[in-house]
């Protein structure tokens, strides 16, 4: 019997559906096993000339949406947010995850009216096909704003 994995190698990528507000999107997605980013694969933005005016600002529109689009994620730098911010941030975050499940969900995405909370392994799709295999904690900033 022929070795049907060497007649037909695995494709180097697979098409992904996505879910949009405006209707379904498609990416070519890597079947290559997981590896760690090198750092040039991660776009960084610099943020810290965002009130310079219109131009400034529709650049910098320009790089995000093109590294949403491209990478699915970027680091922002010259933000302006203090270490020390983002440090306690990255320890409460810590914390939270720590916890057992029945006291994270407590604070269930599901419970709350404005989408913001705990969400299990699984259950976060951007892809009908996919869950996430992490577990997350969804907040949006405008409920903040509005709530503060």
């Amino acid at each position: 019997m022929p070795d049907v994995a060497r007649e037909f190698p695995k494709p180097d990528f697979v098409r992904l559906e996505l879910r949009t507000a405006y209707g379904p999107v498609f990416r070519h997605v890597s079947t290559n096993p997981p590896r760690e980013a090198r750092l040039d694969e991660i776009p960084v933005i610099d943020i810290g000339d965002i009130n310079d005016g219109p131009e400034q600002r529709q650049r910098l529109a320009r790089s995000i949406k093109e590294a949403s689009e491209n990478t699915g994620f970027f680091y922002i730098k010259n933000h302006g947010i203090p270490d020390y911010i983002v440090a306690a941030a990255q320890e409460a975050a810590k914390t939270f995850f720590k916890q057992p499940i029945e006291k994270k969900l407590e604070v269930s995405k599901s419970r709350s009216k404005h989408f913001n909370g705990y969400s299990t392994k699984g259950t976060s799709k951007a892809s009908p096909s996919e869950g996430s295999m992490l577990d997350l904690f969804h907040l949006c900033r405008s409920t903040l704003i509005q709530h503060s």
